[in-house]
């Protein structure tokens, strides 16, 4: 199953970035990232600390240690209303689903006007349609970087597995 989220690359490796957070009294930035259960401390020797939780194994690195950072946002087509996909961590047959179309609530899903609408709904009845993916500038402040994106690619998607293809 294809969906979005936040990456980085870290020794040539793709991670899913779970958090990142910044220390207010020296200013280092700092990245969480869902490591492999078999991964050694070895693996990631920039690593500050460790961390397991209910749903995914974490990596605290600084974020000078990646050598990229992007996003990929996928979209597609649900009873005919476009929504952003995102992935249910415990499910591998739904999405998280969003948009701002308010025909969303006549098939279930929650929100307003004000707020745009979402939900969780099967991945068989979505038709995927485009991923964006968003590179951003390395060594940046955080703050920063939802503004300044270095590469901007839109790709159109017919197939599953076309998007497989692309999304590494």
């Amino acid at each position: 199953m294809i969906s979005g989220g936040r990456y980085c690359e870290y020794r040539g490796r793709k991670l899913t970035e779970r958090a990142s957070q910044t220390d207010k009294a020296s200013g280092k930035e700092y990245v969480w990232l869902v490591r492999e259960p078999e991964d050694t401390e070895a693996d990631y020797p920039d690593a500050l600390e460790f961390r397991k939780t209910v749903d995914a194994f974490l990596v605290k690195l600084p974020r000078c240690s990646v050598s990229r950072e992007w996003s990929e946002d996928v979209y597609g087509l649900w009873h005919g209303i476009s929504v952003e996909l995102n992935a249910v961590p415990e499910f591998d047959d739904r999405y998280r689903a969003y948009t701002q179309d308010s025909r969303a609530g006549d098939f279930g899903m929650y929100g307003s006007q004000y707020e745009g609408w979402w939900g969780v709904i099967p991945v068989d009845e979505v038709q995927l349609t485009e991923m964006v993916i968003r590179e951003k500038p390395i060594n940046v402040p955080y703050s920063m970087t939802n503004r300044d994106v270095i590469k901007y690619t839109k790709i159109s998607l017919s197939t599953e597995s076309e998007c497989a293809a692309r999304h590494d």
